[in-house]
């Protein structure tokens, strides 16, 4: 579970609510542009410049590794 201390390790704002990563481990791109503190267009367009890995599920639905996630959080 990525928790509030996550994310002022990493120096984003403490967020008042946490996630569960689901068991497959990937999250939707609200809970990463809740993570990263960022608006829906900055993600796609990570994923769109192959910052981000994603898995198109369906048409409409689209999950992010947690793993690639964390990894983009981590201090360089």
């Amino acid at each position: 579970m990525i928790t509030r201390d996550d994310c002022a390790t990493f120096g984003f704002p403490v967020l008042e609510r946490t996630y569960t990563i689901a068991s497959d481990g990937l999250l939707r791109i609200s809970q990463v542009c809740t993570l990263l503190n960022v608006e829906r267009h900055t993600v796609y367009k990570l994923i769109e410049c192959d910052v981000l890995p994603s898995i198109r599920i369906t048409e409409r639905i689209t999950r992010i590794p947690a793993a690639a996630v964390e990894k983009l959080m981590a201090p360089r």
